[in-house]
């Protein structure tokens, strides 16, 4: 829904600290270690995840993507339960 979609926006500018319109591998571990993950093995794997195009940086869409593919999982999992 809306609401899901413009708090991601807010996420991923927030994470997006340069204004460039993608995250790179620093951005997203800088923002990780902000909500409190720490450990760069897992933190590395999970970036290259959500960079499906293997440019080294997370676009808008890649974000969304992933994000949204996650929502509707947990969502599902609920219906089951």
């Amino acid at each position: 829904d809306e609401a899901s979609i413009s708090g991601l926006r807010e996420m991923f500018k927030a994470l997006d600290k340069n204004s460039t319109g993608v995250i790179t591998l620093e951005d997203f571990r800088a923002g990780l270690a902000a909500a409190g993950v720490h450990g760069s093995n897992g933190v590395d794997e999970l970036f290259r995840h959500v960079d499906t195009d293997g440019s080294r940086q997370i676009d808008y869409t890649e974000f969304l993507a992933v994000a949204l593919s996650d929502l509707h999982s947990q969502r599902e999992e609920l219906c089951w339960e």
